[in-house]
């Protein structure tokens, strides 16, 4: 009798382990894919900060010209 009752537990069990096993696969993937987009995010934006300190650079200079006059303008 208590082995009907345990084979019929375990019989219950099995579709619902398996059922929870493939969320976790589901938000595994789903973690990792995000992981993924933030890193490109972090690349890009270290890539435009880059740009900005070049383009600053450039400002710079270009203001420098008018500030200080070449003798021979």
């Amino acid at each position: 009798m208590k082995r009907c009752r345990f084979q019929k537990g375990l019989t219950n069990w099995k579709p619902e382990s398996s059922k929870k096993r493939q969320e976790l696969s589901r938000l595994e993937r789903s973690s990792d894919n995000q992981l993924v987009e933030l890193n490109a995010l972090k690349t890009h934006t270290k890539g435009l900060n880059e740009e900005k300190a070049y383009l600053n650079g450039l400002i710079s200079e270009y203001a420098q010209l008018f500030e200080n006059p070449h003798p021979y303008h």
